[in-house]
């Protein structure tokens, strides 16, 4: 996000939700933050999160054969109009940047597919229950503690969360998750 974001977040937030980047760039950022809250005297009092979409699957090859679904019919010209229309925005330029780095793979199970086909959250988690929850995992690790999740369609992916994802979640992290 942008230096204004960031700046309002450590002054008046509960909670900074960052979108998907790596977790060496969020475990920065968290720093920095935490520094900027410092000055407000709320060095302790602000928490992070994540935005991210999800593609679960039994198989890592249909996760990552519905994510490549999920833009195979857009077009180059709907790819440039979506950047010219959001392109000013600080945190679509990170997306942006993202995919430039990395191409469509940004680490083992991070797509930045999505990114050029739509504004916003959209780096996505594409694997396994096991592969989805251990990238969620690194997240915790850092001190991510809340996450606002998606996917396509959010009802169907939602579902296959809680089934297959949250469980090994909630195993890794006894005590810490709150029931649903």
């Amino acid at each position: 996000g942008s230096e204004e974001a960031s700046e309002l977040s450590a002054k008046h937030s509960d909670v900074h939700l960052f979108w998907g980047d790596t977790v060496e760039r969020i475990s920065e950022n968290m720093i920095d933050i935490r520094k900027r809250a410092a000055k407000h005297g709320r060095e302790n009092k602000i928490g992070f999160g994540m935005r991210l979409q999800i593609i679960c699957r039994e198989t890592e090859a249909e996760a990552w054969e519905v994510a490549e679904g999920l833009i195979r019919n857009v077009t180059d010209a709907f790819k440039e109009e979506v950047r010219v229309m959001y392109g000013n925005s600080v945190a679509n330029q990170r997306v942006r940047q993202l995919h430039a780095e990395y191409g469509k793979k940004m680490g083992k199970h991070m797509w930045t597919g999505l990114t050029q086909a739509r504004p916003g959250a959209g780096i996505v988690i594409v694997g396994t229950p096991e592969q989805c929850a251990d990238t969620l995992q690194d997240y915790i690790d850092i001190g991510c503690h809340s996450f606002c999740l998606s996917g396509y369609y959010h009802d169907e992916e939602a579902e296959r969360f809680g089934k297959w994802v949250r469980p090994i979640l909630e195993d890794r992290n006894k005590g810490r998750m709150k029931p649903l």
